[in-house]
């Protein structure tokens, strides 16, 4: 398998994909973090930032539920 890295992916984009963001919360939270901005869920202890909604996910692969 040969793998390349990309920093815009247009050109390789079908309109029968879909696209899948998965990122550890501390990569998102190091920048605000070194820029001075306090984060709450940092401020307060807690591990991970998590919302809460009332969105219902599609039922796929047998999985159903509330988005979290």
């Amino acid at each position: 398998m040969r793998t390349v890295e990309v920093t815009d992916a247009t050109g390789l984009w079908r309109s029968d994909m879909v696209a899948f963001s998965i990122a550890r919360t501390c990569s998102f939270e190091a920048p605000p973090v070194a820029g001075g901005v306090p984060l709450r869920n940092l401020t307060q202890g807690r591990g991970v930032a998590m919302s809460v909604t009332d969105r219902q996910c599609t039922p796929a692969a047998g999985r159903t539920g509330l988005w979290w």
